[in-house]
């Protein structure tokens, strides 16, 4: 009865977010903020959560710093919702890399990266639907969810003016999650 009450308050929290992420005319508190950190904090957070192993997750990080202009709240929902699926979706042996690239002046990215179940090509352009969940993904009984994490991280990314892509080699072949925010000019 207590798991079903928290997958209850799970789902609760995941439609209410859902739902401010979607309020128009609602503004960001945009900051200058050191990439590295707001994803370190993330993996901190998903490692506290899941009893991960510290090399369960592996950043890697350019030399220089990295600094975006974003809500620092709303970026940890991305960031953590991110790597939550990642985690989740893959087998007992995780192995999820994060990887921070300054790819110009005007943007950084995040790849989220991890050796899980994968997704069907098909399934690729739906993924970041309201309540969309894939096939393969329905199929496991023991993976939950609610089919809104990722149009969640979709709204704030776009939100921010950045984009968000997944990528795929085919189910039980990991994935691959871009985000792409702007930086300071």
């Amino acid at each position: 009865m207590h798991a079903d009450n928290e997958r209850l308050l799970a789902t609760v929290q995941q439609v209410l977010l859902a739902s401010r992420t979607r309020e128009k005319g609602r503004r960001l508190d945009r900051d200058e903020l050191d990439l590295a950190d707001a994803v370190s904090e993330a993996i901190e957070m998903v490692r506290s959560r899941r009893n991960l192993d510290d090399g369960c997750i592996r950043l890697t990080t350019p030399k220089e710093r990295v600094i975006i202009l974003g809500d620092p709240r709303e970026l940890q929902t991305v960031f953590t919702n991110l790597l939550e699926n990642a985690v989740k979706y893959s087998p007992d042996e995780v192995r999820v890399s994060v990887r921070l690239v300054a790819s110009s002046a005007k943007y950084a990215e995040v790849y989220v990266r991890d050796n899980g179940i994968g997704i069907a090509r098909g399934d690729l352009k739906r993924v970041f639907k309201r309540f969309y969940r894939s096939k393969n993904v329905r199929s496991a009984p023991a993976v939950k969810g609610t089919g809104l994490g990722l149009s969640i991280v979709r709204a704030i990314v776009e939100k921010h003016g950045g984009r968000v892509t997944a990528e795929s080699r085919g189910e039980g072949r990991g994935s691959t999650f871009r985000v792409r925010l702007p930086r300071p000019r």
